[in-house]
C-alpha cells in the first residue's frame, strides 16, 4: 500500500489541474497538446444534440404485457432510464428529454432483454420476435442500430467455428505446432471478421456504432512468435496488454454511457497488470497520461484505480 500512495498524490495533484484547464473563457476543455492520444481514432469527434425520443419497440409473438425497463450503464453502473407498459408486444418510450447517448437495454419481465444504441437520433423503430430476439431483429430510422444487429448476425455465422477452435485448443500446450495450426485458423476466421467490418467501419466513420464496436475489440497479435514459430506467451502478453486502449476514441464521451470502458478498465488493471505495486504504478499512468485533458475519462480512471 505504501508504494501506491506516489500514485494517489499524483493523480489528486492532477485532478485539481484538469479542473483548472476546464474552467477556461471558452467554456470547453482545452486541446490534446502533450497528451499521448492515440493516433488511430478521431481526436475531434463531434456529438450533435440529441432530439427528444420516439422510440417503438414491437415484439411479435410476444404475449405476456407487464412493465418493460430501459436500463443504461454509466461507469460500469445500471441505472433506469425510463419505463413503459408492453400493449400487446408493442412498447414505446417517448419523452421530451433525451436519453443520454450510448447504450441501453430494453429489458422484459422474463429478464430478456434487446441492446439499443441510442445516439443524437433518437426517432425510430425495431421489430423482432420472440424468444429470438436479437436475430430476428429489423430496424427502421436508425442507422446506428441497423449496424448493431447486421453485425450481429454476421458474427453469429462464424461463432459455431470459433467455439470449435477453442475447445480443440483448450489443453494444447501454446509451444507446439498443433496449437499454432489452429491459432491460425482461429486468424483466417479474424481476418474474414476484420474485412467485414474494416468496411463497415470505412462507410461509416463518425456513428456511435463505429466507436462503440472499434473500443470493445480486442487487440490481434500475429507477430508475438518464436523463432520456430510457436507462440511466445510473454511478449504475446506485453503487447495484448500494450495495443489494449488503441481502438479507444477518448474524444467520444458517448462510450462512458456503454459497458464497454468499465468492463476494459477492469479487465486491464486486473487482469493484464501484474498485481505488484511497480506494475500497478506503471500501467495505471500509461492508461491516465492518455486522458489528463479528457475530463469524464480522466475523472472516472483516477477514482476507479485509487479506490
Amino acid at each position: 500500500m505504501k508504494n501506491l500512495l506516489p500514485l494517489l498524490g499524483l493523480l489528486l495533484l492532477i485532478a485539481c489541474g484538469a479542473n483548472e484547464n476546464t474552467n477556461n473563457n471558452s467554456g470547453t476543455t482545452n486541446s490534446n497538446d502533450g497528451v499521448a492520444l492515440n493516433t488511430n481514432v478521431n481526436a475531434t469527434t463531434e456529438i450533435p444534440p440529441a432530439e427528444s425520443p420516439d422510440i417503438t419497440v414491437t415484439i411479435n409473438g410476444y404475449k405476456n404485457g407487464g412493465l418493460a425497463q430501459l436500463i443504461g450503464v454509466y461507469q460500469g453502473k445500471n441505472y433506469l432510464a425510463d419505463s413503459s407498459q408492453i400493449n400487446n408486444g408493442v412498447i414505446h418510450f417517448k419523452r421530451t428529454e433525451p436519453y443520454k447517448q450510448g447504450l441501453l437495454f430494453v429489458v422484459l419481465p422474463d429478464n430478456n432483454n434487446i441492446q439499443v444504441l441510442v445516439s443524437h437520433d433518437q426517432t425510430f423503430s425495431m421489430t423482432c420476435t420472440y424468444p429470438d430476439l436479437a436475430n430476428s431483429m429489423k430496424v427502421e430510422g436508425s442507422l446506428d442500430n441497423q449496424l448493431l444487429y447486421d453485425v450481429f448476425k454476421f458474427e453469429l455465422t462464424q461463432r459455431p467455428q470459433f467455439t470449435t477452435i477453442a475447445n480443440q485448443m483448450r489443453g494444447v500446450d501454446p509451444a507446439t505446432k498443433q496449437y499454432m495450426d489452429l491459432r491460425n485458423q482461429q486468424n483466417s476466421l479474424l481476418d474474414e471478421r476484420n474485412a467485414y467490418l474494416n468496411k463497415v467501419f470505412s462507410e461509416n466513420p463518425n456513428t456511435l456504432f463505429t466507436h462503440f464496436k472499434r473500443a470493445g475489440a480486442n487487440p490481434d497479435i500475429r507477430d508475438a512468435v518464436n523463432a520456430d514459430g510457436t507462440l511466445n506467451s510473454a511478449l504475446y502478453g506485453y503487447k495484448y496488454r500494450d495495443q489494449f486502449w488503441d481502438g479507444v476514441d477518448f474524444s467520444d464521451d458517448r462510450l462512458m454511457w456503454t459497458p464497454v470502458i468499465s468492463n476494459k478498465l477492469e479487465r486491464y488493471m486486473n487482469e493484464l497488470t501484474p498485481q505488484n505495486p511497480d506494475s500497478i504504478l506503471k500501467y495505471a499512468y500509461k492508461l491516465v497520461d492518455q486522458v489528463v485533458q479528457r475530463p469524464e475519462y480522466f475523472k472516472y480512471f483516477a477514482n476507479w484505480i485509487v479506490l
